[in-house]
């Protein structure tokens, strides 16, 4: 029987992802409750359009720090992709609820189990809303997958007069930041808020964007050569330190 070997970076991120399981399990477990029963209904912020033109203006904005292409025609599809689930989230949050009414078309919505764990509660002029705990940590991830795009596109975009490979920065620790930052903060806010369009389109996302990588790859090794196939080797593709 062959032997599976795991590195030594994959075993941490499993610990990491095991650790993350037990301590927000219960959190999504008691919010999806929560978004799918009858209660949701009536507590659900619906009709908000502003709302949904403001968010998704607000996130579509990191596809800007993607406009520095090698082949801009597919860089433009993976972020239609991108958009695409970021109305289908913002629409379903603050618009209109497809999955709950879809859902309680087909069957009665049953009470939920345990009430939703709340992070804090907004007042704005005319409406006043709470945050839900998982909002609040996909809205932290956010913040690092920000982080990860800004810093990825601030290189890139300054290499462009020089010509140069960029291994330094963010670029030591993972060859794609951007396009982790972008599978980052959307898989944050499919656990924070998952409905069916959305999760029927992440693995499209992801595999638009990983199949974007590859390309460029190839375009890196046909341009640096050995160069950029040593800096393959040395540098995981999307996780630092998975060197599986």
């Amino acid at each position: 029987m062959r032997m599976v070997r795991i590195s030594k970076g994959a075993s941490v991120y499993l610990a990491l992802l095991a650790a993350l399981c037990i301590w927000a399990g219960p959190y999504f477990a008691a919010n999806i409750s929560w978004l799918l029963s009858q209660e949701a209904l009536t507590g659900l912020i619906t009709y908000r359009f502003d709302f949904v033109v403001l968010y998704v203006a607000l996130f579509s904005a990191f596809a800007l720090f993607l406009l520095v292409p090698m082949g801009s025609g597919r860089w433009q599809k993976s972020n239609v992709v991108y958009i695409a689930f970021i109305i289908a989230l913002f629409t379903e949050m603050f618009g209109f609820p497809l999955t709950v009414f879809l859902l309680s078309s087909l069957a009665p919505l049953p009470h939920a189990a345990s009430p939703p764990s709340w992070f804090l509660t907004v007042s704005l002029p005319g409406i006043s809303f709470r945050v839900l705990t998982t909002s609040a940590i996909a809205g932290a991830v956010s913040a690092v997958s920000a982080l990860f795009i800004i810093l990825g596109w601030r290189q890139i975009f300054g290499s462009r007069r020089s010509g140069k490979l960029v291994e330094s920065g963010i670029y030591r620790f993972m060859r794609h930041p951007q396009y982790t930052g972008i599978l980052l903060l959307t898989a944050a806010w499919l656990f924070a808020w998952p409905t069916l369009p959305t999760i029927l389109m992440w693995p499209v996302l992801a595999a638009a964007y990983y199949r974007l990588a590859r390309r460029e790859e190839k375009a890196m090794l046909a341009r640096f050569g050995k160069r950029y196939g040593s800096y393959m080797g040395r540098v995981p593709m999307f996780l630092p330190f998975w060197n599986a």
